[in-house]
């Protein structure tokens, strides 16, 4: 899937031809089929990462209109990410519950799971043995297939298993419709991100990784990402000159820019993501402005190293968009139908509009990052 295609000057998009044709997020949802009586079970949109994962979801939520949502109870004892670690919402053809059924069967679950690829940290005691296993193999190993094995339990599942598993369950006391048949839901799509928390594997451990992660025996295997409908996010780009050193000491060495084009590099090429055509580029996206810091998210301290502004997250919801619509009859982003409603200045003035978010989104967002930074 093609990303933006132009350059950025004074805070505007400036497309080229053929000019960007990502979908604009619009009501009533065009890849929601019109039920009446309400739909049988809803579409389920499924998105595993971190917390520019989550971000996403949260900008995604907004642009389906209104409805209700609900997030686990905040972990205070993480030994590496406090937080919030999952959310549910539920959204509805026409941007809003049915006045007659506040409680109906929502036309859309959105979800969201704390997830990255793992970065085994190895004790310094851990040694190798002279042909490469030892404790440090061991642990690497060990850590990989925990990782695997949490991947596959969030992807490879039902709706009211993963409710259960991310202690979200709560949700369907307002949807008893959606109760009685949670159990039969798959996902509709799943979108993955890696993260860039797991920078401090080698490329080797990147590869090795991913190889296990996506083994047929044991990881996510084909007919497992089939069922899920996976999608991948490449890995966003960060600006280390604002990584905050004296919480993450050395974090400016591996975790750069680099690094994360060579892993989403050996994930392109992969044979279960790039080779499957899994792969949508967030990476292009956010390459032309993680180097502007007035394109990061303003922190405490200066610009944030790894979250951005509220418009680049709207720009990602549309690649999901433009992802939801391939298909669908009637849906079309054509570069016919951009220059039969105004050409590039039309396409300006859609990359300029924001969508109006709940009041809480802003600061959930700031509270949450203060915990899982980096």
């Amino acid at each position: 899937m093609s990303s933006l295609a132009g350059h950025w000057s004074s805070l505007a998009f400036f497309p080229t031809s053929p000019p960007c044709t990502l979908a604009t997020p619009s009501l009533p949802l065009p890849f929601v089929a019109a039920a009446d009586p309400r739909p049988a079970k809803p579409l389920w949109l499924h998105v595993v990462g971190d917390s520019n994962a989550r971000n996403m979801f949260s900008h995604l939520v907004g642009s389906l209109g209104e409805g209700r949502k609900v997030s686990a109870s905040k972990v205070l004892d993480s030994p590496t990410h406090n937080g919030t670690h999952a959310s549910v919402a539920f959204r509805y053809r026409d941007g809003a519950p049915p006045a007659e059924d506040g409680k109906a069967m929502p036309d859309v679950v959105v979800t969201w799971q704390w997830w990255y690829q793992a970065a085994p940290v190895l004790a310094e005691s851990a040694q190798l043995d002279d042909d490469g296993q030892g404790a440090n193999g061991e642990a690497f190993d060990a850590a990989v297939a925990a990782n695997r094995d949490d991947l596959v339990s969030l992807v490879d599942t039902d709706l009211a298993s993963f409710l259960r598993r991310s202690r979200t369950a709560s949700a369907l006391k307002h949807s008893p419709a959606l109760k009685r048949v949670a159990k039969i839901v798959r996902p509709h799509r799943t979108y993955l991100s890696l993260g860039s928390h797991g920078e401090q594997l080698s490329l080797a451990g990147v590869s090795t990784s991913l190889d296990r992660l996506f083994a047929e025996s044991g990881g996510l295997s084909r007919a497992a990402r089939d069922r899920a409908s996976l999608r991948l996010f490449t890995t966003t780009l960060v600006d280390a000159r604002y990584i905050p050193l004296e919480r993450f000491p050395h974090q400016d060495l591996v975790r750069n820019n680099a690094l994360v084009e060579a892993k989403n590099a050996v994930t392109a090429r992969h044979a279960a993501l790039g080779g499957e055509g899994r792969v949508i580029d967030v990476e292009a996206l956010t390459r032309g402005v993680v180097d502007s810091a007035e394109w990061m998210k303003a922190g405490r301290n200066g610009p944030d190293a790894v979250h951005f502004r509220a418009e680049v997250y709207d720009e990602w919801v549309r690649l999901v968009w433009t992802d939801l619509l391939q298909g669908v009859e009637g849906a079309s982003t054509s570069v016919d139908e951009v220059e039969e409603q105004g050409g590039a200045e039309e396409l300006r003035r859609r990359w300029k509009r924001r969508l109006i978010w709940d009041d809480s989104l802003e600061e959930e967002e700031e509270e949450e990052d203060d915990d899982d930074e980096l």
